[in-house]
């Protein structure tokens, strides 16, 4: 669902406008419930229900350097919740047998391996 719209259709013109009105509503706050939709002076004769579920992204905890401090990090962030990117230049100490716990690791050097909204693809390791 974007914010000014939405894809897809439930089959009903009165629903298409109101589901995505309260899905919005919704957005942001990791929350979900079921919601129901009385069918009014429609030709339906049953109420329709809609589960309504949102989910916000993990926060990012990113590690500078690849040593003993921060396996210790990686592994905290991780149990907290938080997708943990693990980054240094060193491709000898960046490397997922040290960090079991961290989503990424990435060996470039902080200032350019963490730019943007993610690590840079091509030197990134996912954790299998």
């Amino acid at each position: 669902m974007l914010e000014d719209r939405h894809l897809g259709s439930t089959g009903r013109a009165d629903l298409d406008a109101a589901v995505p009105a309260h899905a919005r509503t919704v957005l942001g706050t990791d929350d979900a419930g079921v919601r129901a939709y009385d069918p009014g002076d429609l030709t339906e004769p049953l109420e329709t229900r809609v589960l309504l579920e949102a989910w916000t992204p993990s926060p990012r905890l990113l590690v500078f350097g690849a040593n003993d401090h921060a396996a210790a990090m990686t592994g905290i962030g991780d149990f907290l919740g938080y997708h943990v990117t693990v980054c240094d230049a060193r491709p000898t100490f960046a490397t997922h047998g040290r960090f079991p716990a961290a989503h990424e690791v990435v060996v470039d050097w902080p200032h350019t391996g963490t730019s943007g909204p993610t690590p840079r693809a091509r030197k990134t390791f996912p954790n299998p």
